[in-house]
């Protein structure tokens, strides 16, 4: 089995680039909770990990894990989808890992954060009733949510 260790001073150093990232960062520095919304390919999802795993890799915080959670409703038709809910969920990973590759410059970042439970990735469709404790949640994709 390859080495599936990874450690928080992997992880990359990134600071905000834009005065709207600035905000966000200083808003997650001061304790609050955040809705973070603009155009797409503005570094939402991308700054959000990176706070996030900056906080459950650190054992002197009281967070354990960052629970990414997604509708997997498709906003266009992909057609039937075989396999385990865990291989049906990989087609809805992609952003996750590629920011998990570029965060800790390692191609198998993503698999090893989730293998040492600092991530998991639920769907909007599983998770009623659930309690996560001593978790971070980044609900990711908002507008593709309703109120249901």
């Amino acid at each position: 089995m390859p080495d599936m260790k990874i450690r928080l001073d992997q992880l990359a150093t990134i600071s905000p680039i834009t005065p709207h990232q600035e905000d966000a960062w200083q808003g997650w520095r001061d304790g609050d909770h955040l809705a973070l919304t603009g155009t797409a390919s503005t570094g939402k999802t991308f700054l959000a990990m990176y706070l996030a795993l900056e906080e459950v890799m650190d054992k002197s915080t009281p967070f354990e894990t960052l629970h990414i959670i997604r509708s997997v409703v498709p906003t266009r038709e992909m057609g039937y989808l075989p396999g385990t809910i865990e291989e049906k969920l990989n087609a809805y990973t992609g952003p996750y890992r590629a920011a998990a590759t570029e965060l800790f410059n390692d191609p198998k970042a993503y698999d090893k954060l989730v293998h040492n439970n600092y991530i998991t990735f639920e769907s909007t469709s599983y998770i009623r009733g659930m309690t996560y404790d001593s978790g971070i949640i980044l609900v990711d994709e908002m507008q593709n949510l309703n109120f249901h």
